[in-house]
């Protein structure tokens, strides 16, 4: 029987192919943060819920795992969300872990994170990028090295050549999407949702035009579009992740067909063309997959929340039957 005092929570990947229910003693205030390669690049804030806690929903088959040289996750392989993971170095070693970030009603901005500290030792830089020093004494300085943002194994890369500080930065809390499109009841833009893909994704977006990206290794991605567009065939913009390791590495937009834009009034249509084209002209990049470190960039953040997501969720069980873990 559950504890009258326990609080219970709802998580799932953004897709819903894999769900479970955890019961907590106590809200959620604290996570922890582990400085591992994997975990930075995913952006993961860790709990580990007391034995017996978690329960499988549902589970569609589709979790995928990928293991460093410091841990092993489990994401899913339609979606790219990460959920279960397990520490094999460090503080955090063998326990099992619930990334916060894949709750429903947690607003990871409003969390006490602590950070742990993982060995760094037990691990390498798998990016295959050129490291050829070319300082020759007496020969003109070449010019600077392109910023490499790259999935965790090195198979799907973006090089950006112009330096990240000409742009804005942005971190939503919500699923905030780059994708407008016209409402023609409403005669005005809403946002059309890869939605809270972002939110459990980490997201912290640049948002450079696609002329200034040069992307390696697409065919080792796979694309995401949200739940929405995938039930209304509206697949307007997606997330891109590595087949391989799930790291989200960037977006694209392609945007709603030009007929759409024919059902505004004329003194709309121009400003919702303006925007179509501004949109679909970038090529947006997650800055958590950048090599190096991003502490010192102006990050806007933004709280936007996720109402209306639960519901596109609904029925929460489904017509499955529960799968109970071991």
């Amino acid at each position: 029987m559950e504890d009258e005092r326990s609080t219970p929570y709802r998580g799932n990947c953004h897709c819903g192919r894999y769900r479970f229910e955890l019961s907590l003693p106590g809200n959620i205030k604290t996570a922890m943060a582990c400085t591992c390669s994997l975990c930075v690049v995913k952006g993961y804030l860790w709990i580990m819920p007391p034995e017996g806690s978690f329960r499988v929903i549902r589970d569609d088959g589709r979790l995928q795992e990928y293991t460093s040289k410091a841990m092993s996750d489990k994401f899913c392989s339609h979606c790219g969300t990460g959920v279960l993971g397990q520490h094999l170095y460090g503080p955090m070693r063998g326990q099992k872990m619930v990334n916060v970030r894949a709750l429903q009603g947690v607003n990871p901005f409003q969390l006490d994170v602590t950070t742990i500290e993982t060995d760094v030792i037990t691990e390498t830089d798998t990016t295959k990028t050129d490291t050829t020093k070319t300082d020759v004494k007496g020969l003109a300085p070449e010019p600077p090295k392109p910023l490499v943002f790259s999935c965790h194994c090195g198979n799907l890369r973006a090089e950006l050549d112009h330096p990240i500080q000409e742009y804005k930065v942005k971190e939503d809390n919500c699923s905030l999407c780059v994708r407008v499109s016209p409402d023609p009841q409403r005669n005005e833009y809403v946002m059309d949702s890869v939605s809270y893909s972002l939110h459990q994704n980490a997201y912290i977006g640049v948002y450079p035009t696609k002329d200034q990206v040069t992307v390696h290794g697409r065919e080792h991605g796979f694309e995401y579009y949200g739940i929405k567009a995938e039930a209304t065939g509206r697949k307007w913009s997606s997330t891109v992740h590595c087949k391989t390791c799930g790291v989200f590495v960037l977006n694209v937009i392609y945007g709603p067909p030009l007929s759409i834009f024919d059902k505004l009034a004329p003194d709309r249509k121009a400003h919702a063309l303006e925007v179509y084209y501004k949109n679909t002209s970038l090529l947006p990049l997650n800055v958590r997959a950048l090599r190096g470190s991003y502490e010192s960039i102006d990050i806007q953040r933004s709280d936007e929340g996720t109402e209306g997501y639960e519901e596109l969720l609904d029925p929460w069980r489904g017509e499955g039957v529960w799968v109970h873990d071991g």
